[in-house]
């Protein structure tokens, strides 16, 4: 760590020493506001600048003026014996909140709802969207003689005709949500294992609950989960700070006592770029992993809506288990809307329910240049799934601005850490306090 000081007290030596230099030389040009070299002017505001931005880095442990376009915190080389900077940004920088919809059904539906002054509901406009509706849901919470959770039980939501119009599979926590469309439903079948019970649906009842005698509690700590990522050209604000959270992530949750977990990860642009999609299988090989995360850069895109129905679509018939108890989860890493053509809104659904079908929760993490269509998008694809919505915040400085979501309160974490705290929580069926980013140990 000794050499590591030393190197940055000799950058910010030669920065200054550089800067006086310039300064002197331009004092004897009549004080223009440009300083000439070999390589073209550079203004004398931007060396001050990026003087005082390295200061800044350098008092704060190396975290730099990232809207700027400093670079970042970095992170040393756990590895190296003397501390050398190791040259790739640490975890814990990007902040974030998490929001609920499904624990906060009252407040969901209140944001399609007309204020005290008739004006509309904050999602009202695009309610029509995406054909996607989630104004009606049903809970079924599944337990066996001991009143202990069943996961991954599969529940069916059925039409007068017996026909299937939602399917779903219970989460570790023993619940499964569905959401009728245009179809009236009428009864709800549980299958676990080789026994299947009905309940018929009584109206204006949403909650219903239901026992197996024989079961066991199937929660387990076996995970299977994916990040899908856009990396089109609007995310390069953020997207190698986004790395290192989720290389953070991986590892950690790689080495929690207990857990066996397989990764996959997807990235996505768009029709026309280098790549529409690039994907690397589920593995238990972390540090491969790890290579490939750190391969992966921003570029391409161009106009806002992305190919996140065709990405979406690829990640949910990758080969996820059947049954057995796993926990599946997708944290969906994005800024941008999938095109709104019917062919790509009916893909992007298609997957939405082939993923409740099949026990994938999504988790989208809305970044920066996310607006309000997208977080409607974004916090349905969360319940449909049995997910939950995450977003990040302009408290970390990093990145472009933020949208402020329509939510309630929230705690904002680092992120890394309320990825870690979710993967446990659907894991575990649990719901852990989330921990202020200020009051953070790591």
């Amino acid at each position: 760590m000794k050499k590591l000081k030393f190197v940055k007290t000799i950058i910010v030596l030669i920065f200054v020493l550089s800067f006086f230099s310039v300064f002197t030389a331009c004092s004897q040009n009549s004080f223009t506001d440009t300083a000439s070299s070999e390589g073209g002017d550079m203004p004398l505001s931007d060396i001050s600048k990026s003087v005082d931005g390295l200061l800044g880095s350098i008092e704060s442990g190396g975290a730099g003026l990232s809207r700027s376009g400093l670079v970042g915190k970095l992170e040393d080389d756990p590895t190296d014996n003397d501390d050398e900077v190791k040259g790739h940004l640490a975890p814990g920088q990007i902040t974030a909140g998490e929001w609920n919809d499904l624990r906060n059904r009252d407040q969901w539906l209140k944001l399609f709802t007309p204020n005290e002054l008739q004006e509309p509901g904050v999602f009202s406009e695009y309610l029509d969207a995406f054909n996607l509706s989630t104004l009606k849901m049903y809970s079924v919470s599944v337990l066996n003689a001991s009143d202990a959770p069943i996961n991954d039980a599969l529940v069916t939501l059925k039409d007068d005709t017996g026909r299937a119009i939602f399917l779903a599979r219970t989460d570790a926590s023993g619940k499964a949500y569905l959401f009728p469309q245009a179809n009236s439903a009428v009864s709800i079948s549980i299958t676990c294992g080789q026994e299947t019970k009905s309940i018929t649906i009584t109206e204006n009842v949403y909650e219903y609950s239901v026992k197996f005698s024989d079961v066991l509690s199937s929660v387990t700590k076996r995970l299977e989960l994916m990040f899908v990522v856009d990396t089109t050209g609007s995310m390069s604000d953020e997207l190698e700070y986004l790395k290192a959270e989720i290389d953070d992530v991986i590892k950690k949750v790689a080495n929690l006592t207990g857990y066996d977990i397989s990764l996959a990860l997807l990235f996505y642009r768009d029709r026309g770029d280098e790549y529409v999609t690039r994907y690397f299988d589920f593995s238990t090989d972390i540090s491969s992993h790890s290579l490939n995360l750190s391969q992966q850069n921003a570029t391409g895109g161009g106009d806002t809506p992305e190919a996140v129905d065709i990405a979406l679509s690829e990640a949910v018939n990758k080969q996820w288990s059947v049954g057995g108890g796993a926990t599946r989860l997708i944290f969906h890493l994005l800024d941008a809307p999938p095109h709104s053509d019917a062919q790509n809104i009916e893909l992007y659904n298609t997957a939405l329910l082939s993923a409740a079908e099949k026990g994938i929760r999504i988790i989208p993490i809305a970044s920066s240049g996310v607006d309000k269509l997208t977080e409607y998008l974004l916090r349905t694809e969360a319940q449909v799934t049995g997910g939950t919505y995450v977003f990040l915040t302009n408290d970390s400085g990093i990145g472009n601005s933020h949208i402020e979501p329509t939510v309630g309160d929230f705690i904002v974490e680092y992120l890394n850490e309320l990825m870690i705290r979710l993967i446990k929580d659907f894991c575990d069926g649990s719901i852990t306090e989330p921990i202020y980013y200020g009051d953070s140990q790591q």
